[in-house]
């Protein structure tokens, strides 16, 4: 449904927006209250702070490369005032993950075991929803909706994101999905897919600058997640919030999604919402068929497996 399309993005925006904050310290645990406001005077929240301004005045001005010139920015301003190392140097030679690649193959015949089924289903729960999820976060931001509010040639885009899943695993490496920062590159004017060419051949050369990419503190990247989750909770406005059943399950996604930390239960919040309140006030005739399998499907997921 095109309300909950709007509220996956959205959601994703305070998502986002919410992983900016905890890296930086501005928001900590509470035993309390769950989460509560961190100290505002140590330097890592300082720093984010003030790289979040430069960023959105930069914007604001039209300058390319905002968010760039932000992650930069924090990361020199933190070498400098001696919160973070500086590199130990520029470049250096790529580690071959040898004890990695292929181990998957060598452990293939435990996925028949039992006890592992539901680890899998969980798995492909978690990453199937969160790609969908992605997907319309980032297409509804590009502008790639249709007038239906459908992305055009999806089963493209989702074996895409499968073989990566898969390759990614038989090289070793935690699931190479489809990530929702690349809404940071999309809000810089990225559409056609070069962009994403050029990115895997800078991530190619940046396996020689591993030293440089890792002095880059964590909360440096604080003002880029924030701008974008403003960038992409803009779709909020395109919610039909005079009309009950259409908004608890928007505002159930964009509520659940930053509370329990994942894109999925977020997702499957506002699915299992939507077809029992359309059907159960009688308007049963707006809700697609797909929908209640969905609903169904992510009830017996909470109720079958643990979260």
């Amino acid at each position: 449904p095109a309300s909950l399309k709007h509220a996956t993005a959205a959601a994703i925006g305070l998502f986002i927006g919410f992983i900016g904050l905890k890296n930086a310290g501005v928001i900590v645990s509470s035993e309390a209250t769950l989460v509560a406001m961190g100290p505002l005077q140590t330097g890592p929240v300082v720093l984010a702070l003030i790289g979040l301004i430069a960023t959105a005045v930069l914007m604001a001005r039209g300058i390319k490369g905002a968010i760039l010139i932000g992650v930069i920015g924090v990361t020199v301003l933190s070498m400098l005032a001696g919160i973070s190392e500086s590199p130990q140097a520029l470049v250096g030679a790529p580690v071959w993950p040898a004890h990695l690649i292929g181990a998957a193959l060598t452990n293939l015949h435990l996925v028949f075991e039992p006890a592992l089924i539901a680890i899998i289903f969980a798995f492909l729960f978690v990453d199937l929803v969160d790609t969908m999820g992605t997907f319309v976060g980032v297409s509804q931001r590009s502008g790639f909706l249709d007038a239906d509010g459908k992305l055009p040639r999806a089963n493209r885009a989702l074996m895409a994101d499968s073989v990566g899943t898969v390759g990614g695993a038989l090289l070793g490496t935690s699931p190479v999905t489809t990530y929702i920062e690349s809404a940071s590159g999309i809000s810089e004017g990225a559409r056609t897919g070069f962009a994403n060419v050029i990115v895997a051949i800078l991530f190619l050369l940046t396996l020689f600058l591993t030293p440089l990419i890792e002095a880059i503190p964590l909360f440096a990247t604080t003002p880029a997640l924030i701008v974008v989750g403003v960038l992409m909770v803009s779709s909020v406005t395109r919610i039909q919030w005079d009309d009950v059943t259409e908004a608890v399950p928007a505002f159930m996604t964009i509520l659940v999604m930053p509370l329990t930390f994942s894109i999925a239960h977020g997702v499957a919040a506002g699915i299992i919402a939507y077809p029992i309140i359309k059907r159960l006030s009688g308007r049963g005739n707006e809700v697609h068929i797909l929908i209640d399998a969905l609903a169904i499907i992510f009830i017996a997921r909470y109720l079958l497996l643990a979260s």
